[in-house]
């Protein structure tokens, strides 16, 4: 063996034999390389023993793919020993440096010499060979068919060139050019046989050309895929650029935006839907990001009307296990300054809309859960609102949780008890009929327009036919009837089923006195409150609407609207009721006053839920004070009044009285934005003598 010629490198070839017969694996065939690249240098280069040479290397590249060999420092030894033993090395140099000038040329003398470019040539010199034919390429863009430079791309293909390189990547950059004008390119699969894990790191980075960004090429590579319109193994495809996963998935999602964002400029809308399928059933499972919220956006906005129902199966495909932000639970502003619910509020009270306009997906159990599980959210995240509040009540309704619904129409009512649609919607989540009728008679007390009371009326007039109460029920459907009419409005389908009914049912003598249920009702919603008795002391009209204040005399005031409470518009000042209370906690009682127009018109730290009256004289709550005037200010407009207590307190002046008059009078005190003071009211005239027998 020619081996002998140097022992010390005969025992090492012999060593990395061995191991490559017992072990055979990358590190082997390593240690086989570099004894083999060891021989060549110094036994074959220095005899000039090319055959021997050539068989050394023949064996190096069989090594080379499966070797350990991260930096690439095989590869490049391989090529260097190869130049210096192949005949044409010479001839390809020269081709090499011209195709920088004269790329046309340069390929022509390759393919003059060697038939064509392909794998044939020796791996020494494919690196040479991959930047004649991009650089041919790029010089006869325009002139060549389409055939020719596909199979130019493929010969590329076929070379074993250094890969990710720069060269690498630019053959990319022709292939996208290239594609635009050639629908029968296809990309995609030639970029999967280019491999995404050969793009480098600067592949992923836009550039800036004369202040103008330029894409980068991983976006280029995005929005081709994109566009194709063709079906996506988005995991298997985003998997392959390796260490880059997030990215590409955002790259792909920003894609998909413009796309769909362009689809529906041009009213292309079977295609929009289309690519919104595509898109939800690939991408949602790779989680959150702004551009997947984005899309989500642009769904709420484009499935609407007819198209409402694509949204529902869009946002259950969207969402997966939870693909909101937080930024998405923030309230967005425009540039006036105005504040529009978040993206996820919106979003949540679409899919209950859309649902609930549907019959048959309001039975659908799965859905309903699904839906409840997105409002549990919302109520989590958002300030407690009305209608959302109202919304998880109905969605309770529909999965037959009758009592939470009724719960949750309860706690709306102790601080929006004067809402007449919260009594009727509540009268839906009770089994009690008598009940029921007692919360929509609640409902029809507090809302005099009969423009909000035609189901209300359609309501009671079939629980009143049910308890019998025949008269009363056929009241209700005239007053329906009516109003209909005079707005000429149709009579809806329910009002003639129970015209019907009513009309053959046996009526009853005497129409009846529903106070009773009006109590049971208001027993039902409040009767975790406890009940306080309050004088009326003031009334006044602020913007056409009537505001009263109680009083207890210790600084416990309740003012309001007397619209709630019919009792207290009709009420004189003094009168006494007894009033269910609720109390909400401040730690400064004066921090919730608001003055208008020097009257004082919320004070919400005591909430009237009913009111009654109590039974006891006029003003009979406050402590009956007699008193002397001393003094009267004109110009602050007070009167200093001196009490039987010798107290000075102070009040407003009001005529006829003048200095020195003996009166009588009542006390109480209240919280203003000053502290607590003393108040006086019901003043009267009366004599020395009766404020001294008093005193």
């Amino acid at each position: 063996m020619w081996f002998r010629e140097k022992g010390r490198l005969t025992e090492a070839y012999n060593s990395a034999k061995r191991d490559l017969i017992n072990h055979p694996d990358a590190w082997t065939f390593a240690s086989m390389f570099w004894v083999l690249r060891d021989l060549i240098r110094e036994v074959c280069l220095p005899t000039n023993d090319k055959e021997r040479a050539m068989s050394c290397l023949d064996l190096m590249r069989e090594l080379l793919p499966d070797m350990k060999d991260d930096s690439g420092a095989g590869r490049r030894t391989y090529i260097y020993l190869r130049k210096k033993t192949l005949p044409y090395t010479d001839f390809i140099k020269s081709p090499s440096e011209l195709s920088r000038t004269d790329p046309v040329t340069a390929y022509n003398n390759i393919v003059e010499k060697f038939g064509h470019i392909d794998n044939s040539i020796d791996l020494a010199f494919h690196e040479e060979l991959g930047w004649i034919i991009y650089r041919y390429m790029k010089a006869k863009r325009y002139a060549l068919q389409s055939v020719e430079t596909r199979r130019l791309l493929r010969d590329y293909l076929l070379l074993n060139n250094v890969r990710p390189s720069k060269l690498h990547s630019s053959v990319l950059y022709f292939a996208l050019d290239f594609s635009k004008g050639n629908s029968d390119f296809n990309f995609i699969k030639f970029f999967l046989i280019w491999k995404p894990e050969n793009l480098r790191d600067e592949d992923y980075v836009n550039r800036v050309v004369n202040g103008k960004i330029v894409p980068s090429l991983v976006t280029r590579v995005c929005r081709i895929i994109v566009e194709s319109n063709e079906p996506l193994d988005a995991i298997t495809l985003v998997k392959r650029f390796t260490g880059h996963e997030k990215k590409v998935i955002e790259t792909l999602r920003e894609a998909y935006f413009w796309k769909l964002l362009r689809l529906h400029n041009e009213n292309n809308l079977q295609l929009l839907w289309m690519t919104f399928e595509h898109y939800v059933q690939s991408f949602s499972i790779f989680g959150s990001s702004l551009h997947h919220s984005k899309i989500l956006k642009e769904a709420c906005r484009f499935m609407v009307n007819e198209n409402a129902w694509r949204f529902i199966n869009f946002m259950q495909m969207w969402y997966g296990n939870g693909n909101l932000r937080a930024e998405d639970w923030i309230k967005e502003t425009s540039p006036s300054g105005k504040a529009f619910p978040s993206l996820a509020a919106n979003t949540i009270r679409n899919c209950y809309k859309i649902i609930k306009s549907d019959k048959s997906k309001t039975n659908d159990v799965t859905l309903i859960k699904w839906l409840k599980s997105l409002y549990t959210a919302l109520l989590e995240h958002e300030d407690k609102d009305e209608w959302d509040t109202r919304n998880f009540a109905t969605i309770c309704l529909w999965q037959g949780l009758t009592d939470k619904a009724a719960a949750m129409y309860k706690k709306l009512l102790v601080n929006k008890g004067s809402k007449y649609y919260l009594w009727a919607e509540l009268a839906s989540c009770v089994n009690d009929n008598k009940l029921r009728m007692g919360l929509l008679l609640k409902a029809k007390s507090i809302e005099k327009d009969e423009n909000f009371l035609g189901d209300i009326h359609l309501k009671l007039a079939f629980s009143m036919m049910t308890e019998g109460f025949v008269d009363d029920a056929l009241n209700e459907l005239a007053l329906y009837e009516e109003h209909r009419e005079k707005r000429n409005w149709k009579l809806s389908d329910s009002y003639y089923i129970l015209k019907k009914q009513i009309d053959s049912a046996k009526r009853n003598a005497t129409r009846q006195d529903f106070t009773n249920l009006l109590q049971l009702a208001e027993e039902y919603v409040y009767s975790g409150y406890r009940w306080l008795k309050f004088v009326l002391v003031d009334k006044w009209i602020h913007q056409d609407t009537e505001f009263c204040k109680l009083t207890n005399g210790n600084a416990a005031n309740i003012i309001c609207r007397t619209k709630p409470f019919h009792i207290l518009h009709e009420a004189t000042i003094g009168a006494v009721f007894s009033i269910r209370c609720n109390f909400k906690c401040s730690t400064n009682p004066a921090s919730n006053i608001t003055k208008v127009s020097n009257q004082i018109i919320s004070a919400p730290d005591i909430i009237p839920l009913v009111v009654k009256e109590a039974g006891l004289p006029p003003w009979s709550l406050l402590p009956q004070m007699y008193g002397l005037i001393e003094h009267i200010d004109m110009n602050k407009h007070l009167m200093h009044i001196r009490t039987q207590n010798s107290e000075l307190i102070f009040c407003t002046y009001r005529p006829p009285f003048k200095c020195n008059d003996h009166i009588k009078f009542r006390l109480y005190e209240e919280y203003n934005s000053t502290g607590k003071e003393t108040c006086v009211c019901e003043i009267m005239p009366c004599t020395r003598k009766e404020a001294e027998t008093n005193g």
